[in-house]
Parts: C-alpha cells; structure tokens; sequence
C-alpha cells in the first residue's frame, strides 16, 4: 500500500509538472500570434516599423493651350498625392472634338479646319481624372505666322525669321522708337540681337540696331533701360499703379516720339499678372497711339510649372497669352521658348530657363555659324551667355538667346506692320 501511494504521487508530480508546459507553449504561442496579428498590436499600442503609401487626390493636365490646325501637341499627365508629392503618370487620353485625336501617349493631333474650334484634353489615371481646354485655331489659307500676335516656340526659329520679308525689318529699322526696360533676364533679348547681326552674310545690315535711344539711319531704334526696373517691381501705390506703370508715364512724357513699349519680367513665379494686365490695359487706353508689346516669364522648372500651382510660371503664362490672344496684343513668350524644343516642339513641362538642358542638347548636336550663333554684349559686342543660361556650367548654352532674338524681330515686323505671311 505504502509502494501504491509513494508511486502515486510520484506520478502525480509529474502530470502536473507537463500540463504546466503545455499551458507555457499554449501562452507563448498566444502571444506570437497576437503580435503577428496587425490589429493586436495596434490595440495594444505597439507601432508597425512600415509607412502607408501616398493616396493619389488629384490628377492634372498641361499642355498647349492653342494648337494650329494640322499640327501637333504633347499633354501630360500629373498625378499629384496627399503627401504633397506629384509624378508624371502614364494616362489614359481622351478629346471631345471630331477634328482630333489623340495617342496613349497624349499626342494631340489636330486636323484642318474651318473656325477655331474648342475641346476638352483629359487624363484618367487609378480612378481619377483632369482636363484642360484647348482651342483648335483656323489659320485660314494665310501664311503660317499671319494669324497670331504670340511669338512663342513655333516663331521663335531661324526658319521664321529668314522668310520675313526685307521690307518688313526695313519698316521696322526705320519706324519704331522703343523703349524695352527690365533686369537680367530682359537683356537675353539685347544679347541675342547683338549676336544675330554677326551670324550670317547680311545679317548686320538686316538686324542692325541701336540701344541707347538714339536714333541713326538704318537702325533700329531701342532705348534699353530708359527706365529701371522690371515687371516683378509690382508692388501697388494709393491708386493702383505699379512702379513700371508710373515709369512709363513719365518716360513718354519726355519722349513723345516713342511708340513702343516693352517691359520684361525678372521671376514671374509668385506674381499677381492681374495687376500688369490691369496696368497695361490702362496704358494702352491712355496712349493708344503707342503699341504695348507684353511679355511672358522665364520657365522655373521642377513644380512651379504645374498647370495647377498657384501663381506658377505655366499659369501666369496662360493669363497673359490667353488676354493678348483675346485682344489682339502682341506677346514676347519667353516661357513657351523655354519649355519646347527647339528642333522637333516637344514639349518638356519641367524644363528651366536658366539650366536649359534640351537647348543645350541641341545647340551641341548642331554647328556653330550655320544652325546657331554665340551671343553678345549688346554695348560692347564680345560673345557672352545670354544672361543666366550659364547659371549652371553643365548646360550653359546661347540657343536660349538665338530663340529671343528671332521672336523679337518677328514682332517687330509686325508692329511696324507686316500681315505676318511668310516668304
């Protein structure tokens, strides 16, 4: 009896001892679990080491806002997230007008046609979807250039400029008495035109041009700088006028014979444009016998070209050509030339003026003398970048320059009356 019991408890010890193990193993596993399981451990306070993925909000589209007739444009698509970063998306494109089509890869293609007609461009991308319009334009039978006052990237090309008639940069040379004021960036105009009139035979006849407001026979007369200042200075006085505004005035109270007025912006990015296209308009209407040529900013680059940021380069640029379009003003665009290449117009949204890298591809694709000239000191005529171009060293280039000396005389011709039909 004694053996059964001393047996009994030895066995008994050691039933206890295992269902102590197998309820540690069932505790522990428990816990593995429940820290596998992402709600536990939330409940529990525990923190996963990942990071959620940005959630797309919106999606917008850029492009040309104006496309001639049986031409082509590139739109994109740009998705943009709640953590405040945005991506160039591959879309899905659709239209809404017969007379185009466009491809998977947002190539608007427009066919002829017979009034300007207006579409809607969009882009859906993972649900969500942007639009922008567009205006199909009827060039009407005329030559290429004669239906527009915007010197923007398809005029701003040697090509254009040869087939102006020689009666037309005559005109000009001896009619028009400019003022042209503004800082650095204004001057890629000046340097462009001082090294256009040694580029090619002729040329320093057929583009000659003086800059201090003094007139001489044969030349073209600008008076660069008459006055200080650019259109950034746009801070408003007690009864809504800008600095620019106030200069002017008191300029052409000096020198009546003017009768061109140009002023160029330093950084557009951040700028109201309603007060210069306030301060223009009411120019224009005090002195209608002087002609207003308007200006847009240099390209920014990187997001202050998103069609949708506030105030950006792309949307300042869109106010001030959509109004010169709608009135019939001529428009230096310095952020169309900016932003489209050179050689084929594709368009590159993100491009900066100042570090243009696809008018440094080309102008290194091509040969100096034949398909571009250097720029120069407008004053003292030795070969200088067009200002800021060289801003950064890798990609310094004068194609930037070349553009704006094209557009220039292009406007010029018209101002002094040329239809704008090319040879």
């Amino acid at each position: 009896v004694l053996a059964v019991k001393l047996c009994s408890g030895a066995l008994m010890k050691r039933l206890l001892l295992l269902v102590s193990l197998v309820a540690s193993c069932l505790l522990v596993l428990a816990g593995c679990t429940e820290n596998d399981n992402p709600q536990s451990a939330s409940s529990s306070g525990s923190s996963s080491s990942g990071s959620s993925a940005p959630v797309l909000q919106r999606v917008s589209v850029s492009g040309p806002s104006q496309l001639a007739e049986s031409s082509s444009g590139q739109y994109q698509a740009t998705a943009h997230y709640d953590d405040g970063s945005s991506q160039v998306v591959a879309a899905s494109w659709s239209e809404s007008c017969s007379a185009t089509t466009i491809d998977s890869a947002g190539l608007l293609s427009a066919a002829s046609v017979s009034s300007d007609r207006s579409l809607v461009v969009s882009a859906s991308f993972e649900g969500l979807s942007g639009s922008m319009d567009v205006t199909i334009v009827d060039n009407s039978g005329q030559g290429q250039a004669a239906t527009t006052t915007i010197a923007d990237h398809t005029i701003a090309k040697e090509s254009v400029l040869r087939r102006i008639p020689d009666s037309a940069l005559a005109a000009a040379r001896d009619n028009l008495n400019i003022l042209y004021c503004g800082t650095s960036h204004s001057s890629q105009v000046m340097s462009g035109m001082a090294g256009l009139t040694q580029y090619k035979a002729g040329d320093d006849t057929r583009f000659a041009f003086t800059y201090k407001g003094t007139k001489e026979a044969g030349k073209l007369d600008i008076h660069y700088r008459g006055v200080s200042g650019d259109l950034s200075g746009d801070g408003l006085d007690g009864d809504g006028h800008t600095a620019y505004f106030r200069g002017t005035v008191s300029y052409l109270a000096r020198h009546p014979e003017t009768n061109v007025v140009m002023w160029s912006w330093c950084s557009i990015e951040g700028h109201y444009v309603q007060r210069y296209l306030d301060n223009f308009d009411e120019l224009i209407r005090l002195y209608p016998d002087v002609t207003f040529v308007w200006m847009t900013g240099y390209a920014r680059g990187s997001h202050g070209d998103e069609a949708d940021a506030a105030r950006s380069p792309y949307n300042n640029h869109r106010a001030i050509v959509d109004h010169c379009r709608q009135n019939g003003y001529f428009c230096l665009d310095y952020w169309s030339q900016d932003v489209y290449n050179y050689g084929n117009d594709s368009y590159k949204p993100y491009e900066s003026g100042n570090a243009n890298v696809q008018h440094y591809q080309w102008q290194q694709a091509h040969i100096e003398g034949q398909d571009w000239f250097p720029c120069r000191s407008w004053s003292n005529g030795s070969i200088t970048y067009p200002a800021h171009t060289n801003d950064n060293p890798t990609y310094a280039q004068h194609l930037t320059g070349n553009r704006r000396a094209y557009a220039a005389w292009w406007i010029w011709a018209r101002v002094a009356g040329w239809d704008g039909t090319l040879e």
